[in-house]
């Protein structure tokens, strides 16, 4: 069964939609015969007592439900139950009241399950082997135990949680698809993961060493942005990945991403590089960030025929010349700025004949500045040792004259 997004419910003659009902109490729903989608959202009063054999896919959000044990649904495929905190007495009675909803013996046919409800305990899953799909992210979950004879699964959502051991899920042999962000991973020594990942994201964890990695070479979406990374030497082996983000991490040396040839989605922003001369072997890249880098020559991006977007802000590229030329190539290029541009900015352009100036500026304002910084820095040297002038008042002189040269430049936009 398709799940279908709240957007096209309202579009099937099947589905309905109870929203914003406080006089809504209880109701079994029996003589809907014609309803297989059923959603139900901020009906604080529900008491679901839902019997109907011709329900395939439930939906429950911001209702103030303690249990849900009284659900009939003989046929359902999709259940999701989305709570706020707020809307409940007793925290601590929400892990128990989902634990009485016994998946194996109401519900026989359920493939697909999401549960968003600063749930804790997932004993109630133990049995629930004919899952496909579970969705489990933004709750309080640090065991995932549970899940380790869940072998049908092919999809799991576990981001925005409190995981710090992910060993249950390397049996789970037809996995294709794994979010563990916003988690507590960091020891992975030993780890192993399902081959048959296609799809991972490891995003906001602490990881260090993603040894691990080296014999997923099915996946082709990668993300492990906002780590501890220092050594990406295992990813030389992940030939099929199209999609990569290492983003926020502090990695210095990229020359395994070299063998990645059907990249073409890469983000290394805010690391330690300097030299990025692997990437000129990635001909199909057409996304690329290298922002807030060290970087100092762009020649290689010469020969990334495919490129259509690049972000090189906040580095130290010196041969402006070679930006402007390999740009006019360009659909996009991010303008200089601390914050991420407007949906209007990155709107993309027909060419990149109007590039915007300020791409190339900030790198060469910032050119001229170490320049003038190297030659006032023997200046002060000579003339505060002459006439012992105090060295603050020559700092902030070298400064204005920096501050001139931008509003100079900026004139000549």
């Amino acid at each position: 069964m398709q799940v279908l997004s709240k957007d096209n419910w309202i579009q099937q003659a099947n589905a309905l939609e109870i929203i914003n009902n406080r006089q809504l109490y209880s109701t079994a729903f029996i003589n809907c015969c014609d309803v297989s989608i059923l959603l139900i959202e901020n009906c604080p009063n529900l008491i679901p007592e839902i019997d109907n054999d011709f329900i395939k896919q439930l939906v429950i959000k911001r209702c103030s439900v303690k249990t849900i044990k009284n659900l009939k649904l003989q046929n359902l495929e999709a259940l999701t139950i989305q709570q706020q905190a707020e809307y409940f007495s007793f925290i601590s009675q929400i892990s128990q009241d989902i634990q009485q909803l016994d998946l194996i013996v109401n519900y026989p046919k359920l493939k697909e399950l999401t549960v968003s409800n600063q749930l804790k305990d997932l004993s109630f899953l133990s049995q629930s082997l004919q899952l496909t799909k579970l969705d489990l992210s933004s709750n309080l979950i640090s065991d995932i135990s549970a899940l380790k004879d869940m072998t049908k699964l092919q999809y799991i959502y576990l981001s925005q949680n409190k995981i710090s051991d992910v060993s249950p899920l390397q049996n789970l042999t037809n996995l294709s698809y794994l979010n563990l962000a916003e988690n507590d991973i960091q020891v992975t020594a030993g780890l192993k993961l399902p081959r048959s990942l296609n799809y991972l994201n490891l995003s906001y964890n602490y990881v260090q060493d993603i040894k691990f990695l080296e014999c997923l070479n099915q996946i082709t979406t990668l993300n492990i942005k906002s780590n501890k990374l220092e050594n990406i030497k295992a990813l030389k082996n992940l030939i099929n990945c199209k999609e990569l983000n290492v983003s926020e991490n502090r990695i210095q040396d990229i020359t395994p991403l070299m063998y990645l040839k059907q990249l073409t989605i890469l983000f290394v922003n805010k690391n330690k590089l300097v030299n990025i001369d692997a990437l000129q072997h990635l001909n199909n890249i057409k996304t690329l960030d290298l922002s807030q880098n060290s970087i100092i020559f762009v020649q290689n991006l010469q020969s990334l025929n495919q490129l259509q977007w690049i972000d090189i802000n906040n580095n130290q590229i010196q041969d402006l010349k070679v930006v402007k030329q390999f740009s006019k190539k360009l659909k996009k290029c991010y303008r200089n700025t601390q914050t991420q541009p407007s949906s209007e900015e990155i709107t993309f352009a027909k060419n990149m004949r109007d590039v915007h100036k300020s791409d190339i500026l900030f790198n060469q304002v910032n050119q001229h500045q170490r320049t003038i910084q190297k030659r006032f820095s023997k200046f002060q040297k000579t003339i505060t040792h002459t006439l012992q002038i105090e060295t603050y008042k020559l700092i902030n002189f070298t400064q204005n004259v920096i501050y001139l040269f931008e509003m100079l430049n900026r004139q000549n936009e």
